[in-house]
Parts: C-alpha cells; structure tokens; sequence
C-alpha cells in the first residue's frame, strides 16, 4: 500500500519469482517508474493499481495474503479494511514503524504481534494487524 519505489514488494518479487504481487500505488509519476522498474527487471505477475486506498477497499476483491505498508497512510486510515462491510477484514496488514510509533488506541486491538528489529543503527517495528 503506497508502493513508492517497490520496496519491499520488488525485492521479495525476485527472491520468490511465484508471488503474485499487486502494488498499490495512486501516484502515476510513482507508477509509471514501477512499470518501467517491473519490465526492465523481466518480472511477471506484478499488477500496479492506481486506485487510493478507500477505492481500493470498495471496489476490489483479489486473492490477497499480506498487505505491507511503511506508513503511506496513518492506522486509522489502513485498518478500514478491517470494517464489517470489506472484502479484505479477515486479512493481515504488516506496518513499518520506528521504535516510538503507536497505533491509534482505536486499532490496538487489532495489533496482533509487534517484531523489533534493527535498520542500520536504527530501532524500527513491524505491527502486525489482524482482526479477531
């Protein structure tokens, strides 16, 4: 969600060629530069959607695993997809964070797991969010 260069989708596109891999990218400046990275790097199954994320809720249904975010929208905005009404509510999000982020206390209880880890020198977190 908010693909920006194709990190980490692309990366993990090569490393495992048999994912199918959407990115989510409403910036067409970022999305022409994601088509071109996608073909100059021979990669198949790669869809790039220039929907925002609420169309994107209202209007999709694909088969989707995983969604990743580094915060190209705050919580309160990504867990929309956990409303009663969307297709995606049973699905995980993962959301990169620095080591101080906190979700809003509205989405704590969908916060299933928190994984520390390092960046260079610096502390980062991934949020796992799931419903119940």
């Amino acid at each position: 969600v908010g693909a920006g260069a194709g990190f980490p989708a692309l990366p993990l596109k090569i490393i495992y060629p048999h994912l199918h891999v959407i990115l989510i990218e409403v910036k067409r400046k970022k999305g022409m530069f994601l088509e071109a990275l996608v073909d100059a790097l021979g990669l198949c199954n790669v869809e790039i959607i220039d929907l925002d994320w609420r169309t994107f809720l209202r209007t999709t249904q694909f088969d989707i695993d995983l969604f990743v975010t580094r915060a190209a929208l705050d919580d309160l905005e990504i867990c929309r997809m956990f409303r009663q009404n969307c297709f995606y509510k049973k699905e995980m999000l993962v959301y990169w964070g620095t080591s101080d982020w906190q979700p809003h206390p509205k989405n704590e209880k969908y916060v299933k797991k928190v994984e520390d880890y390092k960046l260079g020198k610096r502390d980062r977190k991934l949020f796992f969010f799931k419903s119940s």
